[in-house]
């Protein structure tokens, strides 16, 4: 509806107004609503003094190999895969004997090499980074394989804020320009991996590996620019 309607029933009149919704708005909303939960699972789960704990929280920490996906109408000539640094924290609950859920807080940065012609027309190479601070929701499957070690998949999606953009120019000659304003705000992505659990005691050791495939166009441009990134990283958690 682009304007009230009016509604007469039994003799009165009722106006019903039009309520927009955006669908990122209530996304996000969600996306805190289940970090919330997963994040307080540890404190309710403690005080409570479960006899069979199923809720870890840990640190992870990994590289990632990024690249931009797309790229039509773009100024860049070529992009090849970068490596960045992740790290961050994650809360995990086992739902079933099999499944569970994981929510993380990432400092996930990602980007490519890239070539392009600069302002005075010089083609240039130049480390393109976007520092994101991501928000994941996950859902795990466990396959026990002996007692102490077994394997999980894993699937969710991202919600990505973007905190800052930088060109690093190495070639032909050497400066470092803010590209930020370039670049959308916030966006969205679905993750899918596999991991590795070893544990001792209440100790769970993690490797795995992750692909994250970006969903929104990052460009503010006329240019299409996604953002595809592989991690491998290492995982520490307790399980309390």
């Amino acid at each position: 509806m682009s304007k009230s309607d009016n509604i007469i029933f039994w003799g009165i009149t009722f106006t019903l107004k039009p309520t927009l919704y955006n669908p990122f708005d209530m996304i996000k909303k969600l996306k805190i609503t289940l970090l919330a939960i997963l994040f307080l699972l540890p404190v309710f789960t403690f005080a409570q003094g479960s006899a069979s704990p199923k809720v870890q929280v840990g640190i992870r920490a990994g590289a990632n190999f990024a690249s931009f996906k797309g790229l039509q109408n773009s100024d860049i000539l070529e992009e090849r895969n970068n490596t960045f640094i992740m790290v961050g924290a994650f809360a995990q609950v086992r739902i079933l004997k099999t499944f569970g859920l994981r929510a993380e807080i990432l400092a996930n940065p990602k980007g490519a090499l890239v070539n392009y012609y600069d302002g005075q027309n010089v083609k240039v190479e130049a480390i393109r980074k976007l520092n994101y601070a991501d928000a994941t929701v996950s859902i795990l499957y466990n396959f026990k394989v002996l007692k102490l070690i077994g394997f999980y998949a894993f699937g969710g999606y991202g919600y990505e804020t973007l905190t800052s953009a930088k060109d690093n120019i190495k070639k032909p000659y050497t400066a470092k320009n803010t590209i930020t304003s370039n670049y959308a705000n916030n966006a969205h992505s679905v993750i899918a991996g596999l991991g590795l659990r070893a544990h001792i005691s209440n100790i769970n050791i993690t490797p795995e590996i992750r692909y994250v495939h970006g969903l929104t166009d990052i460009a503010k441009t006329n240019a299409e620019t996604k953002n595809q990134v592989i991690t491998a990283s290492l995982g520490i958690s307790l399980t309390l």
